[in-house]
């Protein structure tokens, strides 16, 4: 009876141990930063004439500031905007994928912080959104005169493009 129990407690203690082992896995987005934004437009198309997406050069600061509100491009390892073709309206849509081992929650505050909203002509955006999910981290600046409910949708977009709910979501 003794050896029994002694068994038990000895197996239960391996699981415990094996349990305590196991990595759990983190939420990913495994394609391009570019290849997001264009699913999220085959879902939710602005009613305005946007730009094809493009890649940040991480390396140009000025860039990486105008487009994602950072200052430190080794934060993200690419980064995709879309912006529309006429400046004089309020709206941008950036993807970035945080770096190894970075806190994507903490890199979506730092972008709700540092971004522009009013870095159009005459425009601001009243609605931005940092939304992330795993290591991607959604900017979206809307201004309301555009439309009240883009905002939601492109989040929507994200959220069924990546395949999961937001983690987070930041506004300003």
């Amino acid at each position: 009876m003794k050896k029994t129990i002694v068994c038990i407690l000895v197996v239960t203690m391996l699981l415990g141990l094996a349990a305590c082992g196991t990595k759990q896995e983190t939420a990913r987005y495994e394609g391009t930063m570019t290849g997001l934004l264009q699913a999220i437009y085959e879902k939710v198309s602005p009613e305005f004439a946007v730009m094809e997406p493009t890649e940040v050069d991480l390396a140009d600061s000025n860039a990486l500031s105008y487009y994602t509100g950072l200052t430190d491009g080794t934060l993200l390892t690419e980064a995709a905007f879309s912006e529309p073709m006429m400046s004089s309206q309020a709206y941008s849509l950036v993807a970035m994928r945080v770096a190894e081992g970075g806190d994507a929650k903490a890199v979506a505050q730092q972008v709700v912080d540092g971004v522009d909203a009013s870095k159009w002509i005459c425009v601001t955006a009243d609605d931005v959104r940092a939304v992330v999910y795993g290591d991607v981290v959604l900017l979206l600046m809307v201004g309301s005169s555009l439309s009240d409910t883009l905002g939601d949708g492109l989040v929507s977009a994200f959220s069924e493009t990546v395949g999961g709910e937001p983690e987070a979501t930041l506004t300003k």
